[in-house]
């Protein structure tokens, strides 16, 4: 998860040095550079996608067994009284 903030947090830092540079002064390693550093980014934004769709399966895993064990545990322990 952290790779992909610094990740795009390189990717703010070239995209402001590339624009604040005239496109006529721009070096072919600058914009390869550039290019790569997208490129990067655009991978790092799936894989934490993934990942964060994975935390949130997790999560809602975890809320449901939590959900049923406290039904369960309120089943066991708590008298119901018939009106």
């Amino acid at each position: 998860m952290t790779d992909f903030f610094l990740k795009e947090e390189n990717l703010a830092k070239m995209k402001k040095s590339i624009d604040s540079k005239p496109q006529s002064s721009l070096t072919k390693q600058e914009i390869d550079a550039y290019n790569k550093a997208v490129n990067d980014f655009n991978v790092s934004v799936n894989s934490y996608n993934q990942l964060n769709d994975n935390v949130n399966q997790n999560k809602d895993q975890i809320t449901k067994a939590w959900s049923e064990a406290e039904k369960q545990f309120l089943d066991a322990h708590v008298p119901y009284y018939k009106s």
